[in-house]
């Protein structure tokens, strides 16, 4: 009797110990499963806030490619008429430097219809203002980043030395005026007045005064003959082609990025 009792004693506890095993690892099975699935939500979180990132970023590049292409379009239209100008304003000067070469030069009627024109020319510059506030800041916050495209993130990074070359060539020009306006005024009677009314004219929008298409005064053919004449006129029909040609290339840099962008738009 006592044996039997100690097998059925035995065999109980045997099945004691094998359920308290069976719990345990159900234990562990439910902490591994409990653990896996906060690891999947994790991950799942994770993705979930990744790509929402993601396509804010895409939000925030497409919105500053936009404005940049605003700006640029703008800028362009303005560089275009500045460039047109530096042409016209170089292929005049070329043609007062060959008069105070020889007084039998003749200045094309297109180039110098009047005195107005030729002193306006001659002692005025041409200033052109390109607006990049949005690249600027996006230059100075590093948004430039947000632009996958790495050519135009390399065009617009490279923007300031680019048109720096061609506003250097107008600070040049805009020095060389100032240089001998004082001269040309001393040298031409009413040159000053002559300027102020067609500067004010230009201002309003309004036709020049037929005071300004009088012929060249032979004071100004004069002093186109002296030294300091001959060499302003050369000087400056020389920077007007640098300006120009500064000018193109900055157009053509900015018709590149702008077509650019519109793809990237699209």
């Amino acid at each position: 009797m006592r044996r039997r009792a100690a097998q059925q004693n035995s065999g109980t506890l045997e099945c004691i110990g094998l359920g308290e095993q069976m719990s345990t690892k159900k234990a562990w099975s439910r902490v591994f499963v409990e653990a896996g699935l906060i690891v999947v939500s994790i991950l799942l979180a994770f993705g979930i806030q990744a790509g929402w990132e993601e396509r804010q970023e895409r939000l925030e590049e497409r919105l500053l490619l936009q404005d940049l292409y605003d700006e640029f379009d703008q800028a362009r239209d303005t560089l275009a008429i500045a460039v047109g100008r530096h042409r016209q304003w170089g292929a005049l000067a070329a043609a007062l430097a060959e008069v105070g070469v020889s007084r039998d030069a003749p200045v094309p009627q297109d180039l110098a219809p009047g005195m107005g024109h030729i002193v306006s020319s001659l002692t005025g510059v041409i200033t052109t203002h390109l607006n990049t506030g949005v690249l600027d800041g996006a230059l100075a916050s590093g948004n430039l980043d947000l632009i996958s495209n790495t050519e135009i993130r390399s065009l617009l990074a490279a923007w300031p030395r680019t048109a720096g070359e061609f506003l250097e060539k107008q600070e040049y020009l805009w020095d060389l005026a100032v240089e001998t306006r004082p001269i040309i005024f001393a040298s031409v009677p009413f040159a000053d007045r002559i300027l102020a009314g067609q500067g004010t004219l230009e201002l309003l929008g309004l036709p020049a005064r037929e005071s300004t298409s009088l012929p060249i005064s032979p004071e100004f053919i004069a002093f186109l003959e002296t030294d300091v004449g001959r060499n302003y006129a050369a000087q400056r029909a020389l920077w007007e082609s640098f300006a120009a040609r500064d000018g193109d290339q900055l157009v053509q840099s900015m018709d590149r990025l702008l077509a650019l962008i519109q793809a990237e738009l699209r």
